[in-house]
């Protein structure tokens, strides 16, 4: 319900909304997942963007978009 009324209070151009989506190729990305519960936050956090940029693979290149899809679970924790 409440998507819906989300949804219609958009007055914009979709169009160019959707134009700075780009598509995913998700070969060769592994799903990493961290547990929060009982971990420092900046510390997980590092090791979270470390993933994301792909700087943990060895075909690293800082101009390349290679970073795995990370999820974090109990993150209340």
């Amino acid at each position: 319900m409440a998507s819906q009324a989300a949804a219609s209070a958009f007055n914009g151009n979709m169009k160019k909304a959707l134009a700075g989506l780009k598509r995913i190729n998700l070969e060769g990305l592994r799903w990493r997942v961290f547990d929060a519960k009982g971990q420092v936050l900046g510390r997980l956090a590092s090791q979270i963007s470390t993933v994301i940029q792909g700087k943990d693979k060895p075909t690293y290149a800082p101009y390349r978009d290679d970073g795995d899809i990370c999820v974090v679970l109990n993150a209340k924790d």
